[in-house]
């Protein structure tokens, strides 16, 4: 598989400064988005250690390959799911609709009729037009099991590896995952781990290929029911299975990182973090109010990271407020892709509103000041 070369005139706005229109005869970046299940805004140490603690059970996940792609990329500080709970955000973040113009309004139980309709256009048919190789690995939640509806790979994905909703009976040898649509039977080991595993053999597999790649990396930690090595939940002294869960899927991001670098991909790829909805847990969302299935901010607001090593500067911060809806527009700009044709997007694209950006270094003394915000031109 080719990877694109650094992409010509592009500087950096909220993603990148300026026009990301690119030229045919350019190359086009690889994209992966990595998205947690019911991981809070509090659990991830590098939010964490970004505000004031008011609690003496403050969650004790160390997310070191997370914070990681903080510190060489972009942090936001105000970015939110499509809802807060998980079938609905996902449709909001692969479709850049509301999840309601959709047609899912809540997470989707067995045997419902509620599902994403093969009209929608979702990132991945997007790429495929500008022939991206496309496959998504992890949980997919975007139909309900035994009711034939579509599937990823009739979204768009050339490739999957899923499980309809939660890894069963827990997170350690699954039985319910399905690879292009046939059921693979218990597997071995722990399934953000298993995931990374098939995304890295299909990248090994497409290695020859000269399209770039897109990848959605859908974990399903720390949903329950939760499992960890011991090695890990023997690290905390409440809820250990919960933070044990984080710190597992926290090194399967950290073994997909190294095969990015060891086969020098890193300056070719786009990688985005986030969380389908907030945590459940006690809290996991500080210091916001709420948590899952609430429309309240510890329901919706969510870590999101961006990392592009030579295109989005090390280790800044951004308040400018974005949302699941934006990431289509803003992938279709990043990649010169076009957008959906004859439908709404609520979204806009995220790669070239300078003019409302303010970025500062996450280590910036208190109480410096920031420039004002200009929301002049922003749609």
């Amino acid at each position: 598989m080719k990877r694109s070369l650094p992409l010509g005139l592009l500087s950096l706005s909220v993603l990148l400064t300026g026009s990301c229109k690119q030229q045919s005869d350019q190359q086009k970046p690889n994209v992966i988005f990595i998205l947690a299940d019911d991981l809070g805004y509090n659990d991830v140490s590098c939010y964490r250690n970004a505000h004031p603690q008011h609690s003496d059970q403050p969650p004790t996940s160390q997310t070191s390959s997370i914070d990681e792609l903080a510190e060489e990329g972009m942090r936001f500080t105000d970015f939110y799911a499509g809802a807060p709970v998980c079938s609905p955000s996902r449709a909001a973040l692969i479709t850049g609709r509301n999840a309601t113009r959709v047609g899912v309004y809540n997470w989707i139980p067995g045997n419902s009729p509620m599902h994403l309709r093969s009209e929608e256009v979702t990132i991945a048919e997007m790429l495929k037009k500008e022939h991206y190789q496309t496959g998504h690995f992890g949980k997919w939640h975007l139909t309900s099991q035994g009711m034939n509806q579509p599937l990823p790979n009739d979204q768009g994905f050339d490739y999957s590896f899923y499980t309809y909703n939660n890894a069963r009976p827990s997170h350690e040898n699954p039985e319910n995952f399905y690879r292009n649509g046939e059921a693979v039977g218990e597997l071995k080991g722990y399934a953000c781990h298993l995931v990374v595993d098939e995304a890295i053999r299909w990248l090994e597999d497409s290695a020859d290929t000269e399209s770039p790649f897109y990848m959605s990396v859908w974990f399903n930690e720390p949903h329950t029911p939760l499992a960890a090595p011991d090695s890990l939940t023997s690290r905390h002294e409440y809820y250990p299975k919960y933070y044990g869960a984080i710190e597992n899927m926290d090194n399967a991001v950290g073994r997909l990182m190294d095969y990015l670098e060891k086969q020098g991909l890193e300056e070719e790829t786009i990688v985005f973090f986030s969380s389908d909805n907030g945590s459940k847990w006690p809290h996991s969302n500080d210091p916001l109010y709420g948590e899952k299935c609430f429309l309240f901010e510890g329901g919706i607001r969510e870590p999101f990271i961006v990392r592009w090593p030579g295109k989005v500067p090390d280790g800044t911060v951004s308040k400018v407020t974005g949302g699941f809806t934006d990431i289509l527009p803003s992938i279709a700009e990043l990649t010169g892709s076009e957008i959906p044709q004859n439908r709404k997007l609520d979204g806009v694209s995220l790669a070239n509103v300078y003019n409302i950006l303010y970025l500062f270094p996450q280590n910036e003394p208190p109480g410096q000041s920031r420039p004002a915000v200009c929301l002049q031109s922003y749609r």
